[in-house]
């Protein structure tokens, strides 16, 4: 996992801890599975309406089944697999929360649904349907809001990964493992505040720049102008630069007109007269 794709998710967990419902209008509604009502506050009348797979009126033709611009519920009775193209995204939903977003052709949960949607359904699905986002089915509509859980069901999502990421810093393993169990004991409390997840938030990103790790570049360097008249200091200098990061010398070897080496064209620097400091730099470097 690169450090963009870690910290660019935990930042957006930043921002998806709570948030009132969202509601949009798509394809016309039809007889749906039962749901349990969320325990959430008041859920506007309008929402994402959408298809069951197995009775979907626009897909005929589509792979999958899934038409233009709609959102379909794909359960067990459909199959294993969605069976859909690349021109939508995909909501694997488990326990009335999401827990995977994006791709196609997702398989199917035999304890959940997959909600998928192309067009006007990808956008509100990408806009809502975020992990650990709450969902409803009820009445031919998809309802999808966010609560104290909801930063945290994604952060459980993505601790597994970031204890990867630490697996050679014991010291940061160990922030990680305590952060796990102070996530995985809230989420069996039930009773996550919105201050709560984003507090853990904060953790789960600071721990993500310090496990990341640091690029390979080629060049560390640092422009120096010699005053080392021996070959101790000039080696003292060297382990002195080596031991803070640098692995590239540039070295001022003319300055005032005058070169620090011994030199038929120009005169020598006093400084270092009757000695050859350039040829020492470039032995011990």
């Amino acid at each position: 996992m690169t450090r963009y794709r870690l910290v660019s998710l935990l930042l957006t967990l930043a921002a998806g801890c709570a948030a009132p419902p969202q509601a949009t209008r798509l394809s016309p509604p039809v007889p749906t599975v039962q749901a349990t009502p969320p325990s959430a506050p008041t859920i506007p009348d309008s929402a994402a309406h959408f298809s069951l797979a197995t009775t979907n009126p626009g897909g005929n033709g589509f792979p999958g089944g899934r038409g233009a611009d709609q959102v379909v519920a794909y359960d067990s009775r459909y199959g294993t697999m969605t069976h859909t193209n690349s021109y939508g995204v995909e909501a694997v939903v488990r326990g009335g929360r999401v827990e995977a977003l994006g791709g196609n052709n997702r398989a199917i949960p035999a304890d959940g649904f997959v909600l998928s949607g192309h067009g006007a359904g990808k956008s509100w699905l990408l806009g809502h349907a975020v992990v650990g986002a709450r969902i409803e089915l009820r009445d031919g509509t998809v309802r999808a809001w966010r609560d104290g859980l909801t930063g945290l069901t994604a952060l459980a999502v993505e601790l597994p990964l970031l204890r990867a990421a630490a697996t050679d810093q014991p010291a940061l393993l160990g922030r990680v493992d305590s952060l796990a169990a102070a996530v995985a004991a809230l989420r069996a409390s039930g009773t996550a505040t919105e201050a709560q997840s984003a507090q853990l938030d904060r953790t789960a990103t600071e721990l993500a720049f310090r496990a990341a790790p640091s690029p390979a570049v080629e060049g560390r360097g640092v422009w120096h102008r010699p005053t080392e008249t021996t070959p101790e200091a000039i080696r003292a200098t060297l382990d002195r630069l080596q031991r803070a990061g640098f692995n590239l010398l540039f070295l001022e070897s003319i300055w005032g007109g005058h070169a620090i080496y011994p030199s038929q064209i120009l005169p020598q620097n006093p400084t270092f007269r009757g000695f050859d400091p350039l040829s020492v730099w470039v032995a011990e470097s």
